[in-house]
């Protein structure tokens, strides 16, 4: 069976690092297997496994975009023999529907997030199967889009866990992680999350460091403001109980991880701190859950950790709590570490997430 992967881009992502994934597992399972995409960082990974890309402008919304779009997924589709046309994202799948009618290829989406109710509403297609990421976005597209929810599988995002495995403990200096984009509202969360930690560190006089990582459209200006919280230490003459590093766009997530003592994040990125080992702080631009722990689990998993079904208010008091307990207590962390990682082998291992994926392929 050949199958055609289509996203918008294979920069640092949630749904493109899922991609990547699949497109690996799927190789590994004896499927031929060719990525449609706008192109990034991760395609250097694809190559290293032998795994064909080509080029299409799926992250630009303009006719002449679209058009090219077209002519490229269809070219992939006659040039791979391919069977099956799996899209990820609004305007892939548009581009997917148009190209499957043009070859009578299969075609089927998944959907990795709450597609905004706007006028390109009437430009999103869905294949003959869905799958949502997680039963809050399921229930926004049966409820907004008409698709029958008999045609809908919840299946989340996979992980590999033999890439994103518990290490060695970090070092003496409690290490807090911001892992995301920064754009909008969660660039506005890193600020905040180095102002609060600044602020602990001097108040408790102790040893902070923390490792803001991801990159986009804000992150100079998360850079800024970094900087003027440094010269305002710097002006105060004190001694310096912080340490902030701004790391941008990354690949080697796992390896960065086994540095912190806690992540703070959400969605995909808490899956994999999780399979590392490492407490998770859900904390993003829709929402925030607080530290993820048994009892938060379920309503967690329900919005794909997001934290955007959550009614908590992020504040520092709460946030600061939650640190302070971590800091102080490695068994805590440890517990909290493993009990992470032993859920993500029970419900997010890639074999068991890409085996549930086959079987939608089979039934197309």
């Amino acid at each position: 069976m050949n199958i055609l992967l289509a996203l918008m881009g294979l920069d640092i992502g949630g749904a493109e690092t899922h991609v990547v994934t699949l497109a690996k597992a799927l190789k590994n399972k004896g499927y031929n297997v060719v990525v449609v995409s706008s192109g990034g960082v991760y395609e250097a990974s694809l190559k290293a496994s032998n795994i064909a890309h080509v080029y299409a402008p799926l992250a630009e919304k303009s006719p002449k975009a679209i058009v090219k779009s077209v002519v490229a997924m269809r070219r992939a589709v006659k040039t791979y023999h391919v069977d099956i046309i799996h899209t990820h994202g609004r305007i892939p799948s548009l581009i997917g529907g148009v190209v499957a009618t043009l070859t009578k290829s299969k075609f089927m989406t998944t959907v990795h997030a709450m597609y905004k109710l706007n006028s390109y509403k009437w430009l999103s297609l869905f294949g003959k199967e869905t799958i949502c990421i997680s039963d809050d976005i399921r229930q926004h597209v049966i409820r907004n889009y008409n698709v029958e929810k008999e045609k809908i599988t919840v299946i989340p995002n996979c992980i590999d866990t033999n890439l994103f495995v518990p290490g060695e403990e970090s070092g003496s200096t409690f290490t807090v992680g911001y892992v995301s984009r920064m754009e909008g509202e969660l660039a506005d969360r890193a600020i905040e999350v180095a102002e609060m930690l600044t602020d602990y560190a001097y108040r408790e006089h102790s040893e902070i460091k923390l490792l803001i990582v991801g990159d986009g459209l804000d992150f100079n200006r998360v850079v800024s403001q970094v900087n003027q919280i440094s010269k305002r230490i710097a002006d105060q003459d004190q001694a310096k109980m912080i340490e902030i590093l701004l790391l941008g766009k990354r690949t080697d997530i796992p390896d960065l991880m086994h540095q912190m003592d806690v992540v703070v994040c959400v969605s995909r990125v808490a899956l994999e701190a999780m399979s590392c080992g490492k407490p998770v702080i859900l904390l993003g631009g829709e929402g925030y859950e607080g530290l993820l722990t048994k009892e938060s689990y379920a309503h967690a998993k329900g919005s794909n950790f997001t934290g955007r079904t959550s009614t908590m208010v992020f504040e520092g008091v709460g946030f600061i709590e939650q640190i302070d307990s971590l800091r102080k207590s490695p068994d805590y962390r440890r517990k909290l570490g493993e009990w992470g990682r032993a859920r993500i082998e029970e419900s997010y291992s890639i074999d068991q997430i890409v085996d549930e994926t086959i079987k939608i392929y089979k039934s197309l």
